[in-house]
């Protein structure tokens, strides 16, 4: 709707300024918003056996990554929710807590160190994820961990099993033995910085192991000053975290 000037006075002199600053205004801001609600194109989820290299000590955590697509871009995109309604559990994730993670050109949203709080492992069963935009529009879509998944249920897995780093001033040596590791770097503050993915390389020790090599790793990533390393074992189903791995720091 356009008004020309001849129109505006008019109106001018028939309605408040507050009322008539909203009718010019209102076209405008109904067309910046579609109203249509979001996608979940992807989800991503795993089950991690994580080793704190810290105290020797070893459990549960879940990672969840959400690839959501919006009509209004994913600036429009407010909150991620996981809920596990039979254990009465919910965690919540917005641009104030969640990681924004690239991989293919596609924009991940979630985070990883999901727990109960109340047990050593993750409650095993049916989880639901929910995606809100703006709007208050919704997408929902859900997953299931398997009991199979035994995890710690188990007990403790071999220290020897997780992958791990050696840090040294001017390098940090990758050990794994799954075919891709993910880095998860942290300021000081322990705000989560970025992740980078990882493949073997030719370079192998002399146990066999594939030994990739990152130099110069400050300017590479400056800022960081912890770190994590975590692979996936197909296997037995789940992941392998080990951490926190310190970066010294340049005088």
């Amino acid at each position: 709707m356009r008004l020309n000037s001849k129109a505006i006075a008019l109106i001018q002199n028939i309605l408040p300024q507050s009322l008539l600053l909203l009718l010019l205004v209102l076209p405008v801001l109904l067309s910046s918003c579609s109203g249509a609600p979001p996608q979940i194109a992807q989800l991503f989820w795993q089950l991690n056996i994580v080793r704190d290299i810290k105290d020797s000590t070893q459990h549960e955590e879940l990672s969840l990554y959400v690839h959501a697509q919006d009509p209004d871009g994913t600036g429009d995109l407010e909150e991620i929710e996981l809920v596990h309604p039979e254990a009465e559990l919910r965690w919540n994730f917005t641009a104030e807590n969640w990681h924004e993670v690239v991989r293919n050109d596609e924009m991940w949203l979630g985070g990883n160190g999901i727990k109960s709080g109340f047990t050593e492992e993750v409650p095993r069963g049916e989880y639901r994820v929910k995606v809100l935009d703006r709007a208050g529009e919704t997408a929902v879509t859900s997953f299931f961990i398997s009991k199979d998944i035994q995890g710690l249920q188990k007990g403790n897995i071999k220290e020897s099993r997780f992958p791990r780093l050696q840090v040294m001033p001017d390098s940090i040596k990758l050990y794994f033995s799954a075919p891709e590791v993910l880095l998860s770097l942290y300021d000081g503050d322990e705000q989560f910085l970025r992740s980078q993915a990882f493949t073997s390389s030719a370079e192998s020790d002399g146990d066999g192991g594939q030994v990739p090599t990152i130099s110069d790793w400050r300017s590479k990533w400056p800022g960081a000053e912890m770190m994590w390393i975590q692979e996936y074992d197909s296997a037995r189903g789940f992941g392998l975290v080990s951490g926190p791995y310190l970066l010294p720091q340049s005088e």
